[in-house]
Parts: structure tokens; C-alpha cells; sequence
């Protein structure tokens, strides 16, 4: 496994009206697992109002995507977290020597089944690094919409992972949080605007290309999410060619 870290920057000392020096108190520290996904972006930014974070990108199977990795290096500098970890998980062969990650199914982003297998090892290793570093959450960024049958399933999925950690592993303190769970795509969008979440840094093409595909399910999920909202998605506008005068 390879791990990156960061130095954590000295802790600013404010005066008070009368001069004494008072520190501040540290927050507590949170993991946040975050593949560079909107949901996942606006998951930390919703984590960093009252924690400090450890990011941590969890790469299955040996498909390192170049895209995906470059939006988290960008998040970790928006971010400033006190440590960021990028971990490799193996996954079984699928017949043929394909490795399970590369099975890229277009109903993925519709079936909970597949998606809740999928974060299993993702979600062992968010705990193991609260155990780590004796923090009180796991944020992720699953989301299943509020009108989703999907729903009560999902909910259900991360009580379990509590109970478990709580009463069986002894660690009464650590809870995993999903706070998007509930929101529709387009609730994400709203709120990440609100919140002035770094969605412009965030990445959903299930593809590796230097630009987003605009056909895979992440993509067109994205592209509804952003037209129901009526705003413009950051990324798209960053990436739009600018006219100079001069070439008029």
C-alpha cells in the first residue's frame, strides 16, 4: 500500500480584547473517503465545517485512473487536510484475467446491490483509519435520493456498519456519516453551490480522458443533476475555449 502525507501547519493563537493569549481547540479529526466524485467533494465540504479531515482515496483493483487521481490531488490542496492517503485494495480476477474493477457496468450507477459490494473493503478501511487516528466519523459520499426505493436499504447498510464497529470492535465513538445520502442529484448540486464546495476540482466520467466522455453514466447523471439545478457545472466552464479579442 503507498500513503501520502502532509505536514500540518502550525495552529494560529488569537488575542483577546485584553491581550491574553487564548489557543484555539483543536477539532476533532474525520475521514472522509472520497473517490473525487461530486457527492464525495460535497461530502467533505460538509465534514470540514466542523472537523478536521484525513482524506482518502481508495484505489480497487490495479485500475489507477489517471482523472480520478488528479482530482483528489486537487481537492487535498483545497482542502488542506491534516493527513491524505491514497490506498490500493485488490479485487478477484474476473475469467479472461480482467480485473473486476475494469468491469465497468452501465446499470452500476442504478443498482444499490452492486454499489454497497463495491464500497464494502472501501468503508473496512475508512474505519480502520478512524481507529487509526482515534476519530469520531467516516464521511463517504453514497447517495441514493430521498424518493429512492433504495432508500431504507441504504440506511439500513450504514446503521449495520455502526452497530458493528460500536458494540462488536469496541469502538463506541466512531459512527460512519453518509450526508447526501437523502439528496437527489440535483439537491447535491444546490447545496455544493451553497456550501461553495470545490465542484469544479471534483471528477464523474467513468472514463480516463483528458475530458469528460459526456455519454457514460456518470457523465449524463452529472449533466441532469446540473440542467435540473439551473446552474452551470464549474468544470464545463473552465474547460470552455475563451475567445480573445484580438482573434475577432
Amino acid at each position: 500500500m503507498s500513503a501520502k502525507f502532509q505536514i500540518l501547519l502550525p495552529v494560529d493563537f488569537p488575542c483577546t480584547s485584553n491581550s491574553d493569549i487564548v489557543p484555539k481547540v483543536p477539532r476533532e479529526l474525520a475521514i472522509v473517503l472520497s473517490d473525487g466524485s461530486l457527492s464525495a467533494t460535497l461530502a467533505a465540504t460538509l465534514a470540514q465545517q466542523k472537523y478536521r479531515l484525513v482524506l482518502a482515496r481508495i484505489v480497487m483493483g490495479d485500475l489507477k485512473r489517471a482523472r480520478s487521481a488528479d482530482a483528489f490531488d486537487r481537492q487535498v490542496v483545497h482542502f488542506k487536510p491534516y493527513r491524505h492517503h491514497t490506498l490500493s485494495v485488490e479485487t478477484p480476477k474476473k475469467q479472461g484475467g480482467r480485473d473486476a474493477a475494469h468491469m465497468i457496468d452501465p446499470r452500476a450507477h442504478d443498482d444499490l446491490g452492486h454499489r454497497l459490494t463495491t464500497l464494502l473493503p472501501v468503508m473496512a478501511i475508512g474505519f480502520q483509519l478512524a481507529a487509526h487516528y482515534e476519530a469520531n466519523s467516516v464521511h463517504i459520499g453514497l447517495r441514493v435520493g430521498r424518493d429512492s426505493a433504495d432508500l431504507a436499504r441504504a440506511s439500513e447498510h450504514v446503521q449495520i456498519w455502526n452497530e458493528l464497529v460500536q458494540m462488536t470492535c469496541g469502538r463506541p465513538t466512531i459512527e460512519l456519516i453518509a450526508p447526501v445520502l437523502e439528496l437527489e442529484r440535483w439537491q447535491v448540486v444546490d447545496l455544493g453551490f451553497q456550501t461553495e464546495a470545490p465542484m469544479a476540482l471534483s471528477w464523474d466520467c467513468d472514463t480516463d480522458q483528458p475530458e469528460p466522455c459526456g455519454t457514460c453514466g456518470g457523465c449524463r447523471e452529472r449533466e441532469q443533476a446540473f440542467l435540473r439545478s439551473a446552474r452551470a457545472d464549474p468544470t464545463r466552464v473552465a474547460a470552455a475555449p475563451v475567445t480573445s479579442a484580438t482573434s475577432r
